[in-house]
């Protein structure tokens, strides 16, 4: 659900949204906002003076207990705190300050609790609460070098990772909260996933490789979760997997089919419907979706304008490091065709800062055409390209139409943009 209103003169607003159900949502007053949490019936004033806006905040009305819970919890700033795992060398020492985080965030929950908390908050912030450390401690694993661009892996005991035994894998009240479902995705990813990849034999071709790994993901999944837990990970499982694997229809077919056999939420089901669908419309041959942006220049830009040459995409943004790694070798690619004026490498900058995008193309003097999405323009986006996570690659004709909507920006890609060239 969303909403939006302006202000009047005196910076008051009304605005009334539709909830079917309790659910986390963002209070946004021009640049500044706020996590809050909805409950349906809720009638919420809110106060705040906007040039102290996280200090001033504070509601009263029905809900007034739940959000002014959060209003006090964001000053403490433990979801950043908890995420400052790059600044740790050492594991014993950043086990014992995520301890120590833990242990004051729980004693403030403790000493904020308020007997007029609506029961879907209670079970949301104490979940939340609960889990909330699990993915910083997993995530210390990986570090990013800033001055070589590069991500490595720390070599961690296997003991390290015992906090992955806290979770409790079927937490049914819990299913949706975030904190919680990534807990369970981060358990999966270590006791089972990691080590699936390791078993696999590089004789075997790329997409052979790819449909053992969803086989093995999927049934590990069934084997150890149930009831809306399964339901809500094989769900969220299948969704990244049809954005990223739908290059074998009866292989997703079959598997959609078992889905639907297991998983007893039917509007979990239509999500997966309506994700097939549209990355079906982007299969090899299909007509690419048509957008507009805005260039360095302050120009628009369409893809449909390009008709004619063989385009390359690159969605990325200036806080994604992943996409920051893959830039050098990207790079590559756009070097290998600089003087084929029949192939064009946009690089569409998405869910950023206006003024960061334009600061970060002028100072890396970013190859290709360098486009920016706003919010409402990148939501778009993600949907029609059925995008799950950044970077994402796409590849299209001279005719506008979809060679690859997965594609990558390796040696592969580069045999497919030479093909399309002379085609």
């Amino acid at each position: 659900s969303a909403g939006k209103t302006e202000t009047d003169e005196n910076g008051k607003f009304t605005l009334t949204i539709k909830l079917a159900k309790s659910q986390k949502a963002n209070l946004s007053i021009g640049d500044q906002y706020t996590e809050m949490f909805l409950v349906p019936g809720d009638s919420l004033h809110v106060v705040c003076d906007y040039s102290d806006f996280d200090s001033t905040l504070y509601y009263t009305g029905k809900g007034a207990a739940d959000n002014n819970y959060l209003a006090a919890e964001s000053l403490q700033d433990y979801d950043k705190k908890a995420n400052r795992y790059s600044f740790f060398s050492d594991a014993e020492q950043y086990k014992r300050y995520e301890d120590s985080l833990e242990t004051a965030n729980n004693e403030f929950l403790k000493s904020h609790d308020s007997p007029l908390f609506s029961n879907a908050f209670r079970n949301y912030i104490t979940t939340t609460t609960k889990y909330r450390y699990i993915n910083p401690r997993w995530m210390f694993k990986i570090t990013y070098d800033k001055a070589t661009k590069k991500i490595t892996m720390r070599d961690l005991p296997e003991e390290y990772f015992s906090f992955l035994k806290t979770i409790d894998l079927n937490e049914q009240q819990s299913s949706e909260n975030t904190e919680y479902s990534v807990a369970v995705d981060r358990y999966i990813n270590e006791v089972n996933d990691a080590k699936v990849r390791k078993t696999i034999l590089d004789t075997i071709t790329e997409i052979q490789k790819n449909k053992m790994l969803i086989t093995q993901n999927y049934n590990f999944r069934k084997s150890i979760l149930k009831g809306r837990v399964l339901d809500y990970q094989l769900t969220t499982f299948l969704k990244n997997t049809i954005g990223r694997f739908n290059s074998d229809r009866k292989f997703m077919d079959e598997l959609i089919e078992d889905y639907k056999t297991v998983c007893k939420n039917p509007e979990y089901i239509a999500i997966i419907d309506e994700n097939y669908a549209r990355a079906n419309k982007l299969s090899a041959g299909k007509p690419s979706p048509d957008f507009a942006l805005l260039n360095m220049d302050g120009n628009i830009v369409s893809l449909s304008s390009l008709k004619g040459k063989v385009v390359f995409i690159d969605y990325w943004a200036t806080w994604c490091v992943p996409c920051i790694v893959a830039m050098p070798v990207t790079h590559k690619l756009i070097e290998k065709f600089k003087d084929n004026k029949d192939v064009v490498f946009l690089n569409v900058n998405v869910n950023d800062d206006f003024t960061k995008w334009k600061n970060f193309v002028t100072k890396e003097k970013m190859s290709g055409e360098n486009l920016y999405a706003n919010k409402e323009q990148s939501d778009n986006l993600y949907k029609s390209y059925n995008i799950i996570g950044i970077p994402h690659y796409v590849l299209i004709d001279k005719q506008g139409k979809m060679i690859e909507t997965n594609a990558d920006n390796t040696v592969k890609t580069e045999n497919k943009i030479t093909i399309a060239l002379n085609q």
